[in-house]
């Protein structure tokens, strides 16, 4: 719970910033997509977890935890270049 009120709160943030850069609803939505598709991708990768049981089927399931866990953390290096990009591009196409 206090982590869905926590990203609640993180994507309120965010809209409030962008908004004070003149964003409208349209160019909002598309830097808010990218954060939506990378808490759908990660919770793609923990159902995966979930919905397996690595202790029977792998020899080490440390190893399986671990790729799970760099695959997370590189999905979001890149939403976070990926929004960085995604914010540049409208400033510019808007002139701020």
């Amino acid at each position: 719970e206090e982590i869905n009120t926590a990203r609640t709160q993180i994507m309120a943030d965010m809209e409030a910033n962008l908004r004070k850069l003149g964003f409208d609803d349209n160019e909002v939505n598309e830097v808010i997509f990218i954060l939506n598709k990378l808490e759908r991708d990660k919770q793609e990768i923990k159902d995966k977890l979930i919905g397996t049981n690595i202790n029977v089927t792998e020899r080490d399931p440390n190893a399986v935890l671990k790729n799970a866990l760099d695959e997370i953390r590189r999905m979001e290096l890149q939403a976070a270049m990926d929004v960085k990009a995604k914010i540049a591009e409208i400033r510019k196409r808007k002139g701020i």
